[in-house]
């Protein structure tokens, strides 16, 4: 694959608007809008991301006024964002070898429910489809978490090969990675809404001497997402963030985190 490259008069535009002691960091394609090429990149000072920059392919830097130069910014951030998302978590959380233990989990629990539902009362019989959830939901959202990630890495790549991005490739990007850590979320969600009824099952198991089930479905709860009350607050505030965006929808806050990449943006305003 060929090394994306800068034409001279970008990357001397790049040199003029550092400041001392950073670095910067190239986007690694044309970033085209309306028929216009623009290069993008951000400036760091160690980790850190001081500044961003958004520049037309003869070296100028355009006003961040300009519409199309918004944009552009917009998909430098966003992409950057969401390649970083991919290749730092999603394909490790996608490598996650628990689809093994919520299959078997399930497989207990049909078992279960083939021959004692009959005679379970109600509470218990309601207790056992909420604990059917768990496995059963969490199996297909990872499934389909690993389908999505397969696919924006395709998408990422190909993209990476052409050096060239457009609206659109930030639209399907956005889709893909909205989607997939929805799916990772209601993995997490659904454990936590069942904690009780998975405590309930394994309770009457044990009363019914249904040691070998119960010992199993025990090894297999304490694995899964205890309830909301037992997560740290620091980790709690977190998921109700992550519940927020992803699976509520609410922008405002990944709006924000534009808005400020804005302000540190180097591109007249």
């Amino acid at each position: 694959m060929a090394k994306f490259r800068l034409p001279e008069v970008v990357s001397k535009t790049l040199e003029q608007y550092k400041r001392q002691g950073e670095r910067y960091q190239i986007f690694p394609c044309r970033i085209e809008v309306n028929g216009n090429t623009y290069y993008g990149a951000s400036y760091h000072l160690g980790q850190p991301v001081t500044g961003y920059i958004t520049i037309k392919e003869d070296g100028s830097v355009p006003s961040l006024k300009l519409e199309e130069v918004e944009l552009a910014t917009r998909m430098n951030f966003e992409l950057s964002n969401i390649n970083e998302a991919l290749y730092t978590t999603g394909f490790r959380v996608a490598r996650k070898r628990h689809l093994g233990f919520m299959r078997r989990t399930l497989s207990i629990l049909r078992w279960v429910e083939r021959t004692m539902k009959h005679e379970m009362p109600l509470d218990i019989q309601k207790a056992l489809e909420g604990f059917i959830k768990a496995p059963q939901s969490t199996i297909e959202n990872h499934l389909r978490f690993k389908e999505l990630v397969k696919k924006a890495d395709r998408h990422i790549s190909q993209r990476v090969k052409d050096q060239v991005v457009t609206p659109e490739d930030l639209k399907i990007l956005n889709d893909y990675h909205y989607e997939l850590w929805k799916c990772a979320t209601m993995q997490n969600i659904v454990q936590m809404n069942t904690y009780e009824d998975r405590k309930k099952v394994i309770r009457y198991l044990f009363q019914k001497k249904k040691i070998f089930p119960a010992i199993a479905l025990w090894f297999y709860h304490i694995r899964m997402h205890p309830d909301e009350e037992k997560v740290k607050p620091k980790d709690r505030e977190m998921m109700k963030e992550v519940i927020d965006v992803y699976i509520n929808g609410n922008m405002e806050r990944e709006e924000k985190m534009f808005q400020k990449a804005l302000e540190i943006t180097r591109n007249p305003k």
